[in-house]
């Protein structure tokens, strides 16, 4: 069958199978205030704002009760129907929550499945949206005991008639696809929007011809099964996958053709990445030394390239005549835990290279895909782990292992006394300088809230690897997302400190991504103004230097965000320094 007649068939059908459904279930649905896919980092503190609102106990706008269930959740993409062939686009499993507020006759119902954040907002962007769906490990007759997930707080079982009405098409019963009540409706994360496409451009293009590698090569994870759709990425330890998949921010989706829905994001805050190390080997030369506290901005990009392979490279004391292997565990790069990491510390000078070197036949199988290296000089491996859990676990059991991840006290809470981060340029990601409690590099676990961080270095700037946390809805914001949004902002300052809350004094300048055509802005100048274009890696700046460059100047950019700025007065000082350095080479 052609594609264009495939899609109109496979429109028609959903139109007629969305209008019956409609008419017969719609009114007795609850609200599905929120139905999030979304970054790992944000799930606890999420759960809490569904749980307790602004306070520290139920009810919340959610509700009363709580089910979390590890890879409980399967995100699917609806335009399944629209590949060519059909079905190329595989699910995406993460852990799940799901808040309501009765058991039997319930009003309101929340739910988020933590999966990476390019997928989240893949998931959100497409036309048709995601939606959740049940995995295959279980039924909504009969929905296994809760996975006490959410520190200090115990499980409710998931009644069948809760599980109808979030789960999607695998549920034989699901009362789910009575309309959009049961797409997603935000994608929290921890990138723009416009990052996320560009990270799945770079992703899906082809490899340089000569084999190069570098901060905008493509990785050449394409073609794959259909037209937009990308190889499976594939992890080094288990069987575990991500798939990369074309979408829009506007016009036309390129896999179903209709167009890409209005959109908006909201900034909540400010992640923390970690630098993180296996702490079993004590010795002089191991990863657990007590003289290894620290690494350099310029280790970090050797390390994670493939160029350095030996734990002396970065141990303080070490012996100059022993060799002990290093293995590096990378995320997969549609991450956009790796996205961040890469544009931070990898990407950037004087490395200007990729976690992907060496990677020189991503479609061709083992050792490339899975990225699977050995130096066989020093025996030191680069291997890629998928998903925020599988670092974890394989920090936690590999000796002299080094990787990184967004914190948050879900993220790291199995590495507690088995791993330890490093400050970066003797900068601490958590608490002021030298002052972690329980000594520099510790990991702090949360048992029962509150577990409170400040995150000093993120506020002020000085410490490199961090991200902006923004969630990304339609536009206008559905209603009662904003108060969701807002009490989330809360449980992070008073409960579960998983990110620094806005208001942020610092920002990372916003900038156009490669092979995409906006003026970028900061979203700083005039009232109402958005942010436009990508800032993962942006240059850190204060609130107060873009504004006051802007009313000392006048500015000499133009934003395209909303606000009645002047046409020739809405620049901003991170694109105007990009312009003056590029400017400085002509």
């Amino acid at each position: 069958m052609a594609k264009s007649k495939l899609k109109s068939a496979a429109l028609g059908l959903s139109v007629i199978a969305v209008l019956s459904l409609t008419s017969r279930g719609a009114a007795q649905q609850p609200n599905i205030l929120l139905n999030a896919a979304g970054a790992t980092a944000l799930y606890d503190t999420f759960a809490l704002a569904a749980l307790w609102g602004t306070g520290s106990a139920p009810p919340g706008p959610c509700g009363n009760f709580i089910w979390t269930q590890k890879k409980g959740g399967a995100a699917h993409d609806n335009r399944n129907p629209f590949t060519d062939p059909p079905n190329q686009l595989a699910d995406v499993i993460g852990n799940v929550w799901i808040a309501w507020d009765n058991s039997t006759n319930p009003t309101v119902v929340c739910a988020y499945v933590g999966i990476d954040a390019t997928n989240a907002d893949r998931m959100f962007f497409a036309n048709p949206r995601g939606q959740l769906d049940l995995p295959t490990s279980f039924t909504c007759s009969a929905p296994p005991a809760g996975s006490n997930l959410i520190p200090g707080i115990t499980d409710t079982a998931l009644p069948t008639n809760i599980c109808n009405e979030v789960y999607g098409a695998n549920g034989a019963s699901s009362t789910c696809l009575t309309g959009s009540n049961c797409v997603f409706n935000a994608a929290p994360g921890d990138q723009r929007p416009e990052d996320a496409l560009w990270n799945t451009t770079r992703i899906m293009a082809s490899l340089p011809s000569p084999y190069a590698c570098g901060p905008i090569q493509g990785l050449g994870y394409s073609p794959g099964p259909a037209p937009g759709v990308g190889v499976t990425i594939n992890s080094a330890f288990s069987t575990n996958t991500a798939q990369p998949a074309e979408f829009a921010l506007s016009g036309n989706d390129p896999i179903s053709g209709l167009a890409v829905q209005p959109w908006l994001s909201t900034d909540i805050g400010a992640l923390s990445q970690l630098i993180l190390v296996n702490t079993s080997d004590t010795s002089t030369d191991g990863l657990g030394s007590t003289e290894l506290k620290n690494i350099l901005g310029w280790q970090v990009g050797e390390i994670f390239d493939g160029t350095a392979s030996t734990t002396e490279f970065i141990v303080p004391g070490a012996s100059l005549s022993t060799v002990t292997p290093l293995h590096v565990l990378e995320r997969e790069p549609l991450a956009g835990n790796a996205l961040v990491f890469e544009y931070t510390s990898v990407a950037v000078a004087p490395t200007n290279a990729s976690q992907e070197c060496g990677v020189t036949n991503p479609t061709g199988g083992s050792p490339y895909n899975p990225l699977d290296l050995t130096n066989a000089t020093t025996g030191g491996t680069r291997q890629r782990v998928v998903g925020s859990s599988e670092m974890a676990s394989e920090l936690e059991s590999i000796e002299d292992s080094i990787g990184y991840t967004f914190f948050s006290f879900g993220n790291v809470a199995s590495l507690v006394g088995k791993a330890k981060y490093l400050t970066v340029n003797s900068v601490d990601p958590l608490y002021a300088n030298n002052g972690n409690p329980n000594g520099t590099g510790t990991l702090p676990s949360c048992t029962t809230p509150p577990c409170k961080l400040s995150f000093p270095n993120i506020g002020n700037g000085t410490y490199p690897l961090w991200n902006v946390a923004r969630v990304i809805t339609a536009s206008p914001e559905p209603s009662g997302i904003a108060t969701f949004l807002s009490d989330a902002e809360t449980q992070a300052k008073n409960a579960i400190s998983d990110f620094l809350p806005v208001p942020l004094v610092v920002l990372r300048s916003h900038f156009t991504d490669p092979g995409q055509s906006n003026t970028p802005a900061n979203g700083l100048l005039c009232t109402g103004e958005q942010q436009v274009g990508g800032d993962v890696g942006g240059l850190i700046l204060t609130t107060l230097a873009d504004k006051n460059f802007i009313t000392e100047t006048g500015g000499l950019g133009v934003s395209n965000g909303s606000g009645g700025c002047n046409v020739g007065h809405s620049g901003t000082l991170g694109q105007e320094l990009i312009n003056l350095k590029s400017w400085s080479s002509q």
